[in-house]
């Protein structure tokens, strides 16, 4: 059995789920050679003994949801794993993609999900990114549908502007918004997002959460920089919920391990001070990806 984890609830409508995610996507894209599956089922095992059940991909990442499936088929434990997975990154051949946020790739990229999944139904499914030509009304529309049909439990988008995170809401409830946001990336409190899912009752999940400037502060804690880096993230507010990834067992039970590191108001405002202090360097992405985040679509 998993040992329990503390949990968070999804926003204001949804269920309580892992307070610290875990990200999948490192096990089959982005980040070098890709393990055997068996090195892999690894990880997702001790993840799920660790109690680590809220599991993030996307239908990008490689073959995330091909080995997924294959875990829950091996295991009979795919009801015990609160399961995420995204589309509108459309694959269109090669190296070549394009953003696709319409009614119409939003139901069919679904159904190649519940496929490559092998489950018939997906908890929480994201709009990865929003194309700008399609109303995001239109693509709520189509999540609503899938969501009466029992495809899907729970509707998040991804790296759109308050703006429309609000139009969003104005057609149904939006469970959860994932963006990048560490002490190194706090446009998510600059640009109005964070407080715009205060005010819609809207989880924020998120990515890329690990930092490494810390290493005094973590020292007086007795804890690693990536896990104080969690800590803070979860002091901001309890709908703030991270979802590091890793390919190894040992990050995953470090990671696992932050919700035992508590900051006092002084020590959380001590980190912004010295990330202050520091000054983040460089883009978050490529230029050329850089215009799909924050983003805004065309009026209905």
């Amino acid at each position: 059995m998993p040992t329990p984890l503390p949990t968070r609830r999804l926003g204001s409508q949804g269920p309580q789920v892992s307070a610290i995610g875990f990200g999948t996507m490192g096990l089959s894209a982005f980040y070098g050679k890709v393990d055997t599956d068996e090195e892999r089922f690894k990880v997702l095992d001790r993840a799920y003994e660790l109690g680590e059940l809220h599991w993030d991909s996307a239908d990008i990442y490689g073959d995330s949801e091909d080995l997924l499936g294959k875990w829950f088929r091996r295991t009979g434990k795919r009801n015990e794993i609160f399961l995420t997975t995204k589309f509108a990154n459309k694959v269109l051949g090669g190296a070549k993609r394009e953003i696709d946020s319409s009614p119409e790739y939003c139901k069919e990229a679904c159904e190649k999900s519940l496929k490559r999944l092998g489950v018939e139904y997906i908890d929480l499914y994201y709009c990865h990114r929003v194309d700008k030509k399609t109303p995001i009304e239109k693509t709520m529309q189509a999540m609503v549908e899938l969501k009466a049909q029992g495809k899907i439990k729970y509707i998040g988008l991804s790296e759109v502007s308050a703006a429309t995170l609000r139009r969003a809401c104005a057609v149904a409830h939006v469970d959860a918004v994932q963006m990048e946001y560490s002490p190194f990336s706090l446009e998510v409190e600059q640009f109005g997002v964070l407080d715009a899912c205060r005010e819609l009752g809207v989880a924020l999940v998120a990515y890329s959460p690990l930092a490494q400037a810390l290493q005094e502060i973590a020292r007086r804690k007795a804890c690693t920089p990536g896990q104080l880096t969690l800590a803070w993230l979860l002091a901001q507010d309890p709908l703030v919920i991270p979802i590091p990834g890793t390919k190894k067992v040992e990050y995953l039970e470090e990671n696992v391990r932050a919700l035992d590191v508590v900051l006092t108001d002084d020590e959380e405002k001590e980190v912004r001070a010295v990330l202050e202090r520091a000054g983040a360097q460089g883009g978050r992405y490529p230029e050329a990806m850089m215009s799909t985040l924050f983003a805004d679509t065309v009026p209905l």
